[in-house]
């Protein structure tokens, strides 16, 4: 018998039990999900409105440009004391632009349009926050919400590099008709060069989809193709809310997928959204000086397999954590910016024990 505390309606649920009879010893756990799953999107919309509403956190944080070519920037760090901006557009001017602190742990900083009607911060300058600790220690950090991340041959560290170009990409052709079934080719982008560098992928699109072509017509008559581009690179991920950078820049990415569907390709884009790299100085890791900021606090924040944070999306105040927002925020970017078809969840053993509430 069930405590009552989990006797949660879950649809369809008589009807999965049946495909498989082992699955009739998990009821209890299936029912426990369900219901912190209806309290917490209970929760959500109350918050902002409708669930639509709070996956489109990205539409006002980081940087946005005003009709006016006037910038709003906006930051969540609650351990900060103060968060400033510096970059080439200041000279490198550590505390000349600060932020002013708003409620729950938000920050938030306007750059008026320069004389020319010009926006202040210009496509690709490069940037930093300045973030004072509440041990009065300054940490420079690549927003969380950076569209684009740059890495010279000499630097271990990657940065924030601003993306905002005149003439933004734009789709040759449409999705292709969605499959009735499958047929699955995984494509690691990563090591699909044979020279000692990371290859682009404005390069690789079309000799990687013309050898799924020859094999499909060749050998495997009305195969559907899917391609995989792996983008959230545990170790070396630098931008947790936008599609990895290290193999080129947002438009790539885009001539990617437009590239795929003008040859009736699918894509699907595989994320990691239990875990982030454990990286400091361009990662989420101690953003704002603490160790909770994006994560769970102490032990239960870190993942011993993998050295990696954990994210912490048991928050019970959606307000005061940014971390769910920003992870439901990149798939909305993923589908509707990038044009990507759907999504692949990577699902890394302990995260389930990790964060188990």
């Amino acid at each position: 018998m069930l405590d009552s505390s989990t006797d949660e309606t879950l649809p369809n649920l008589t009807a999965f039990l049946q495909t498989d009879p082992y699955i009739t010893h998990y009821e209890g756990e299936l029912r426990r999900r369900y219901k912190r799953f209806a309290e917490r999107l209970a929760q959500l919309e109350e918050a902002e409105g409708t669930f639509d509403c709070f996956t489109l956190s990205y539409r006002s944080f980081g940087i946005q440009r005003r009709p006016d070519n006037g910038l709003v920037l906006r930051e969540w760090a609650p351990g900060a004391e103060a968060v400033f901006l510096t970059g080439d557009f200041n000279s490198w001017e550590k505390l000349s632009h600060p932020f002013t602190q708003k409620e729950y742990g938000k920050w938030e900083l306007y750059l008026s349009p320069k004389a020319d009607k010009s926006p202040v911060i210009k496509h690709l300058t490069q940037l930093k926050l300045v973030v004072l600790t509440k041990t009065s220690e300054y940490l420079f950090r690549i927003s969380p919400w950076a569209k684009y991340v740059t890495k010279t041959l000499d630097s271990v560290t990657y940065d924030w590099t601003y993306w905002d170009p005149p003439q933004p990409y734009q789709f040759q052709h449409p999705r292709p008709p969605r499959p009735s079934s499958l047929r699955i080719y995984e494509a690691h982008v990563g090591i699909s060069s044979p020279e000692e560098r990371l290859p682009r992928t404005k390069t690789s699109p079309e000799m990687c989809f013309l050898a799924l072509r020859i094999l499909n017509y060749a050998k495997i008559p009305n195969f559907i193709h899917y391609f995989n581009y792996f983008i959230f690179d545990l170790h070396l991920k630098n931008i947790p809310y936008r599609p990895i950078s290290r193999f080129g820049t947002p438009d790539d990415l885009k001539y990617l997928v437009d590239t795929a569907h003008s040859m009736g390709i699918t894509v699907l884009l595989d994320v990691v959204h239990s875990h982030a790299s454990s990286n400091t100085e361009d990662g989420l890791n101690y953003f704002d000086g603490t160790d909770s900021c994006f994560f769970h606090g102490g032990s239960r924040g870190n993942h011993s397999l993998w050295g990696s944070r954990l994210f912490n999306y048991s928050s019970e105040s959606p307000v005061m954590s940014i971390a769910l927002p920003g992870c439901l925020r990149l798939l909305k970017v993923i589908v509707n910016d990038s044009c990507v078809d759907s999504i692949s969840f990577d699902y890394p053993y302990g995260f389930d024990t990790a964060h188990r509430k």
